[in-house]
């Protein structure tokens, strides 16, 4: 078939009919291709702290929902996000779902499954590197997040899409930060919220250095 010229010869490629391969998808639909590989060895925190310039990660605590998960990695990538750190009872980001959501950059961005070691390692960031860590919470006694500003390396710590950030994952932060809401609106969805936060976080007037 043309479709196949050029492909590496250790790729071997299969045809199949739509009634199997939605069998291997699960679901009814599927784009007419579909890939398997094996997953890159998880990097190293101390190998993408880059002393020249500044970092922003995205943390995730119990983060449940693989659509979610998927949305997030899409813009930690897109805001040029160092890495996501996924903590206790995060989704799988290469779950199909979570992969699908990410429109791919799950392959391109760092992801730390870190499940319980999240926490020592946030700790280690704030002081090994003067990371601040920023608590997204909905409290009107927290930081209005268009007043806040820091010029250290952070950390911004999600949580769960509908208790949100435990309590305990709040006192290990330095900071907490509230999205304001109007108009009986009470909250974001966990993906929406990163996308503002990190706007926030990488533009212009707090932008990285590279």
């Amino acid at each position: 078939s043309p479709c196949l010229t050029g492909r590496r010869a250790d790729v071997p490629i299969y045809s199949l009919p739509q009634s199997i391969a939605q069998m291997l998808v699960g679901m009814k639909f599927h784009a007419g291709m579909l890939g398997c590989g094996i997953r890159k060895p998880v990097p190293q925190i101390e190998d993408l702290l880059t002393p020249s310039k500044r970092h922003v990660f995205v943390a995730c605590v119990h983060t449940e929902n693989p659509d979610n998960i998927g949305a997030i990695v899409r813009i930690a990538n897109g805001f040029g996000a160092t890495a996501v750190l996924l903590g206790p009872r995060c989704s799988d980001p290469f779950s199909r779902r979570a992969i699908r959501g990410s429109m791919g950059n799950a392959l391109q961005i760092p992801i730390l499954e870190l499940g319980d070691k999240l926490k020592p390692t946030l700790e280690w960031l704030r002081s090994e590197h003067q990371a601040e860590l920023f608590a997204t919470v909905l409290d009107d006694r927290a930081e209005v997040l268009r007043e806040t500003s820091t010029d250290r390396n952070c950390v911004l710590v999600f949580g769960n899409e509908s208790i949100g950030l435990p309590p305990e994952w709040i006192d290990v932060c330095d900071r907490r930060l509230t999205i304001p809401m109007q108009n009986g609106t009470d909250s974001l969805n966990v993906s929406v919220a990163c996308g503002i936060f990190l706007h926030h976080f990488t533009s212009a007037s707090q932008a990285f250095g590279r």
